[in-house]
């Protein structure tokens, strides 16, 4: 029994979870989740035809995903977004933010720590090139 004079008090603290693709589209869409989706894309600061075709085919994913919630996919140019959010690079077209990830060796995507959020995590879609990132 709790007598109504008494309080409860709940204290939470983030989990680094381990980056693993497997776990897609989590961390990034929660399908638990009843509200509308809200995930940042970042790019370069002048991101190409070929770059934002890419991103249109990734917003579509998601879009798919969140089914009736619908989505929101609100962009950054060369800065870091707030929270889990979807970055899009090359080797020559990259915000500054991930001038420090190594090169790509191929088509890939890479999950790596938000440098702008603690306990956030960046889904990196890139390739050397244009080509390779569709």
């Amino acid at each position: 029994e709790v007598s109504g004079s008494g309080d409860v008090e709940l204290v939470t603290r983030r989990i680094d979870l381990a980056e693993d693709l497997a776990r897609l589209p989590e961390p990034f869409f929660d399908p638990r989740d009843q509200r509308r989706l809200v995930l940042p894309f970042a790019f370069a600061a002048r991101p190409s035809r070929p770059t934002l075709r890419t991103a249109a085919i990734v917003a579509s994913w998601f879009g798919q995903q969140a089914a009736w919630r619908g989505a929101r996919f609100p962009v950054s140019l060369d800065s870091p977004p707030d929270g889990h959010a979807v970055v899009f690079a090359t080797d020559t077209e990259r915000p500054s933010f991930l001038r420090g990830l190594a090169p790509a060796k191929g088509p890939e995507l890479r999950l790596v720590a938000n440098p702008a959020i603690g306990g956030s995590t960046l889904l990196v879609v890139m390739g050397r090139n244009h080509h390779e990132r569709r």
